[in-house]
């Protein structure tokens, strides 16, 4: 396996630019789609939503794009009260809801938000949970509506019961996709009120049951995220990152996954390869980590780079592969 992993020898992180994080995985449609929805050119966003006739297309731009939409659009409740009797209108406004209600909660812990926002939070992801679910009754093969019903349900709170059956309608109709699995992971993280073993159960045991160049096995390497998050300071983060234990596995996972001939590399499963190689980037892997770099390129997710300290920096000695003991 070593002879994928050549070392480029010249490039450094200093003489590398700063890549920006890339929120559309490199898909072109995205700033079209995000453009028309902000400026509420319903005419263009029809025909986007008509010509993603795939599930995976139509599970992306309802997740990307529209995370980048700032407050309501104008005329948003005007164009669905227009096309009552159709799912897609409906799964739009539910899925811009929920981006809506994290708009006024803001993305920090709850003991970060202020009192004043958690009305407003509740109450859109409650309307969004609406949307959601008449567009599951209008369209029961779909399940991009379950996908954002994960996220609103863990903002709401719904319980890990609720939220393990919101998991199961997505993940029957879309087995093993990285999005609905990756929210349902973070809905049973600690920091939702699940725990670290419950998080490693469900991550490992998808793990285990799915094919080699399934996204779900980066499921893990997330997970040592959530748990390294916990731990203060860059230093305590690595140590744990780069324990044996750990990072043997985080490798055996990269092996299965993102370095398996049946791994297929798209939009929607940037976010799994860009999990992978931060985890072997912080557990010192560096010629597997400057690989993985290489193949993300200018497609940076803003998960998990951007939830450890110098998230800039740490990237770029990921893709030149140099240690992330050098950012201390």
């Amino acid at each position: 396996m070593a002879k994928w992993f050549k070392r480029s020898g010249a490039r450094t992180a200093t003489s590398s630019p700063v890549i920006p994080i890339d929120p559309f995985g490199g898909d072109a449609r995205g700033p079209r789609f995000t453009a028309a929805v902000q400026t509420s050119d319903w005419t263009t966003v029809e025909t986007m939503l008509a010509a993603a006739t795939s599930v995976e297309d139509r599970l992306w731009l309802t997740t990307a794009p529209m995370g980048l939409v700032g407050g309501r659009p104008a005329g948003f409740d005007e164009w669905v009260d227009d096309h009552r009797g159709s799912a897609t209108v409906h799964l739009l406004r539910g899925a811009h809801g929920v981006v809506w209600a994290w708009e006024a909660r803001g993305q920090g812990r709850a003991s970060t938000v202020a009192g004043s926002a958690w009305p407003d939070f509740h109450g859109r992801l409650a309307r969004a949970e609406d949307d959601l679910r008449e567009a599951a009754r209008l369209d029961p093969p779909d399940p991009t509506p379950w996908l954002h019903l994960l996220r609103s349900g863990r903002g709401l709170q719904v319980g890990t019961a609720e939220l393990r059956r919101r998991y199961d309608e997505a993940e029957l109709r879309h087995p093993r996709g990285w999005l609905h699995n990756y929210q349902y992971l973070q809905g049973i993280a600690l920091k939702w009120g699940g725990s670290h073993e419950e998080m490693f159960a469900f991550a490992r045991g998808s793990a285990s049951a799915a094919p080699d160049g399934s996204p779900v096995i980066a499921l893990v390497a997330a997970g040592h995220f959530e748990v390294a998050l916990d731990l203060q300071g860059l230093e305590a983060k690595r140590a744990y990152l780069s324990h044996p234990e750990v990072a043997d596995e985080i490798v055996e996972l990269a092996r299965r996954s993102v370095l398996s001939p049946d791994w297929v590399d798209d939009h929607l499963t940037v976010g799994a390869l860009n999990h992978v190689a931060a985890a072997l980037a912080m557990s010192g892997q560096t010629a597997i980590a400057e690989h993985l770099g290489e193949r993300i390129g200018t497609r940076r997710s803003q998960m998990p780079w951007s939830l450890m300290p110098s998230a800039d920096r740490l990237f770029a000695l990921a893709r030149a592969g140099q240690p992330v003991g050098r950012l201390a």
